[in-house]
């Protein structure tokens, strides 16, 4: 059912109240005249597709699964474990859809959404539990990414480390690897939106296809060899609440998801993505 606007509650002069230099607080610019009307569906005529905007999710979710899914199928005997994997993605696939429903209403109410918003998930939490959440909700966004970053940096640098050093034979600090794929990723954080590097997404699609083949076909050719040396580890509550940890950082995508649905062209599409992204 389609979101209908609520014209009593739509913005108000407060919403639109500007500094003395004419920029409103939240936006960074003065809202056109089309842009302040929240009477017709708000459409992004420069933004992604919503088959773009499923792979944003995909490759958003697909990374942090594949490097830590396996360990938490092989603490938790794997059929708990991947039954407790479908349940973190089902909770995840509603939640990520009842976020888009929720910036749906922010569009559809306060036209200075339909403006470039930097934050779009604490501005669903303002308009939902007020200033306070607003701030919560940021907090609690930028240590989850900061902490995510920090593995991937980490992760990435030991395996292009492992790589060097098993083809070339040469000897080189760690440290320095780190702080080159650093250096090298810094320019990216500076990009506005996910729609200023769509073509990122596609390599990393293909990246992340590439990486599961070889995954699987590894999997293949050693599964004669090793099957009898491997042993699976006993089923404990340790391991259960370990496995669970790793599964929710697997599942953890949502801070991107409302900056996702912020960039497309029609965020109303949003939920095809979604469901095409988990399907």
């Amino acid at each position: 059912m389609p979101w209908k606007t609520d014209y009593k509650t739509a913005t108000s002069a407060k919403d639109l109240k500007t500094k003395k230099n004419g920029i409103p607080p939240a936006v960074g610019r003065l809202p056109s005249p089309s842009v302040i009307s929240v009477t017709d569906p708000y459409r992004n005529p420069g933004g992604i597709s919503w088959f773009v905007a499923a792979l944003f999710v995909v490759d958003d979710m697909a990374g942090g699964g594949l490097v830590t899914i396996s360990t938490a199928m092989a603490r938790t005997d794997f059929y708990v474990g991947f039954a407790l994997f479908l349940l973190l993605m089902g909770i995840t696939m509603y939640t990520a859809y009842a976020l888009g429903q929720s910036w749906n209403i922010l569009l559809n109410t306060w036209s200075i959404y339909r403006v470039h918003c930097r934050k779009p998930y604490a501005s669903i939490g303002y308009r939902a539990m007020g200033a306070n959440a607003r701030k919560v909700v940021s907090v609690i966004i930028d240590v989850t990414q900061f902490g995510v970053a920090t593995v991937y940096l980490l992760l990435s640098a030991k395996n292009i480390h492992d790589i060097v050093k098993t083809f070339t034979n040469t000897e080189f600090s760690y440290c320095i690897v780190v702080l080159i794929v650093a250096a090298c990723l810094l320019p990216v954080t500076y990009l506005k939106s996910p729609q200023d590097f769509w073509v990122a997404v596609m390599i990393a699609m293909f990246t992340t296809a590439a990486a599961v083949i070889l995954i699987v076909l590894g999997i293949a050719l050693d599964y004669g060899l090793c099957s009898s040396y491997i042993s699976e580890p006993s089923l404990k509550p340790k391991h259960l609440f370990l496995s669970i940890g790793t599964l929710v950082f697997a599942c953890g995508g949502h801070a991107a998801f409302p900056t996702i649905q912020h960039d497309m062209k029609n965020p109303e599409d949003y939920n095809k993505s979604i469901f095409t992204a988990f399907a």
